[in-house]
């Protein structure tokens, strides 16, 4: 459509008042097209709203029955407590399962608000570019006329003023919607970078789900297998962790002889230029296996483990959630993965600088014996939940157990690894 440009009353031309018009009607700051009805929008809202409330109120049961298991856990160790911590841990799992569910139905909800705005940023980008094509279109058709045909057009002088004042006028808008149209695309990249995060997030939310229902049945299975091998008997049960006490010595034993024959082993072969375990790089230094972020809950040597299981404790414990990834510390080679089942599960690692590292209360392995890790690759998963497989009866709650060794002798890990 070709717009002659002419005086009205008011002064201004009529290509002006049109594509003023047409600016006012579809900048990004006057009603825009809407993709997703508003009162959709705010009902996903405000159930987004009332379903973060049911969560925060699941959080705080998680954290009160998590207070009631450290005060069992405190308590003298015997068959009613042991049943009471593992009731503990199966009603915390539950409550987990719910919170973790409601997160699920939360994002999905998120996920589809998100979507919605995302498309109506698409279809502001798309109608300012209408009104932008528009404008370029008419401008170039102004500026093919001449001085002398804008002055001749016009009644006088003055009309001929106001003219260039109307042209001024649109090129000022044209760089408004310009910038506008620049803008919503910014916004659009930001608001696809926000989904893309909440899709991740829902997947993430969805492996937690799947490990919170295995975590559940293991610590089930567990508790039927205590009772079962009990019978609900507590002299059964301080003859169960008896035969536990005694495994975990026998265990510090089986590690201290494995390492010394490795090492004798090494020292006949050091001439031999095959000889894998030569081959280890290191400085003598140790990263940690998983972040402490919560501190230490146990010492080398600690006065209270001692008191509480009536071991020594020969290593520090590091409190973490279960199936957390577990990082080589340094270079090295696997000497042994035990899996005990509903046991104590470990896995050994042998480093440069005649050190080793042993990681207890084990889940899950990614590593086999006599293959070789980097430092910074992920071995395995943390567990100690009580009741779930590698735990093991001396545990009271998720962490890692570290043990660092010096030509098989036990050492206090924290001499090898970074300030806290």
């Amino acid at each position: 459509m070709k717009l002659n440009i002419q005086k009205t009353k008011s002064g201004y031309s009529l290509a002006f008042v049109l594509i003023l018009g047409a600016f006012l009607v579809f900048c990004p700051f006057y009603s825009g097209p809407v993709v997703l009805a508003e009162d959709d929008v705010e009902d996903l809202n405000q159930d987004v709203s009332e379903r973060q409330k049911e969560i925060n109120e699941l959080e705080k049961q998680v954290s009160t029955i998590e207070d009631e298991i450290a005060k069992k856990q405190q308590e003298e160790k015997s068959l009613n407590n042991q049943i009471s911590v593992l009731d503990g841990e199966i009603k915390k799992t539950e409550t987990k399962i719910q919170e973790t569910e409601l997160k699920i139905d939360t994002t999905k909800k998120e996920i589809t608000v998100k979507e919605g705005e995302i498309k109506q940023k698409e279809a502001e980008i798309n109608k300012q570019k209408e009104v932008l094509a528009e404008f370029i279109r008419i401008m170039y058709q102004q500026d093919q006329k001449s001085t002398a045909e804008m002055m001749f057009s016009n009644g006088s002088f003055s009309d001929y003023l106001n003219e260039m004042q109307n042209t001024e006028t649109l090129e000022n808008k044209g760089q408004e919607i310009l910038e506008a149209v620049k803008q919503l695309k910014q916004d659009l990249a930001w608001q696809k970078q926000v989904l893309e995060a909440k899709r991740d997030s829902l997947q993430g939310l969805s492996d937690k789900l799947d490990i919170s229902k295995s975590n559940l049945d293991e610590e089930k299975e567990n508790k039927q297998q205590i009772l079962g091998e009990t019978q609900a008997q507590e002299d059964k049960y301080q003859a169960l962790l008896e035969k536990a006490r005694k495994e975990q010595e026998s265990i510090n034993v089986e590690i201290r002889d494995l390492e010394r024959e490795i090492r004798k082993q090494l020292a006949n072969r050091h001439e031999e230029s095959d000889n894998q375990w030569d081959q280890i790089k290191g400085d003598g230094t140790l990263s940690w296996p998983v972040n402490p972020y919560k501190g230490i809950s146990a010492y080398f040597m600690d006065p209270s483990y001692y008191s509480y299981f009536g071991v020594n404790h020969y290593a520090i414990d590091i409190p973490t959630s279960q199936g957390t990834p577990m990082y080589a510390p340094a270079d090295g080679y696997v000497v042994r993965y035990r899996d005990a089942g509903y046991g104590y599960s470990y896995i050994m690692l042998m480093h440069a600088n005649d050190l080793s590292t042993v990681y207890g209360h084990t889940s899950a392995s990614f590593v086999s014996a006599g293959q070789y890790v980097t430092k910074g690759q992920v071995i395995g998963l943390s567990g100690g939940t009580p009741g779930t497989k590698g735990a093991g009866l001396m545990t009271t709650g998720p962490h890692l157990h570290l043990e660092v060794r010096v030509n098989g002798v036990p050492v206090d890990p924290l001499r090898y690894l970074p300030g806290l």
